[in-house]
């Protein structure tokens, strides 16, 4: 999975997210934890998954690439359901997935 947010950095990208999953259901058990080179999305809801994004960042644009998961056993069934709205929402954030998750 890898997405692209264009002139955007990388804090904006992860506000816009956050802005947009208020109020949403999903925005109860997902949680994001950013540093300089790294982007966690952690999803809490009876376990824990995390998802790490490796940050790369340009003068026009900022780039999240799926580096690792761990997902909780009692995720696993609906992994794919969340990470499909997860996609929605960042696409109403002004990001762009260009490459979707298990490509």
């Amino acid at each position: 999975m890898k997405i692209v947010f264009e002139n955007h950095s990388p804090e904006e990208s992860v506000s816009a997210i956050k802005k947009n999953l208020e109020g949403r259901n999903l925005g109860n058990i997902v949680d994001f934890e950013l540093d300089e080179d790294s982007l966690f999305v952690v999803i809490t809801k009876i376990g824990t998954s995390r998802l790490k994004f490796n940050v790369a960042q340009s003068d026009s644009h900022t780039t999240f690439d799926l580096d690792s998961e761990k997902i909780a056993f009692s995720h696993r069934a609906f992994k794919h359901s969340v990470i499909e709205k997860l996609c929605k929402v960042i696409d109403k954030s002004s990001g762009k997935v260009v490459r979707k998750y298990g490509d």
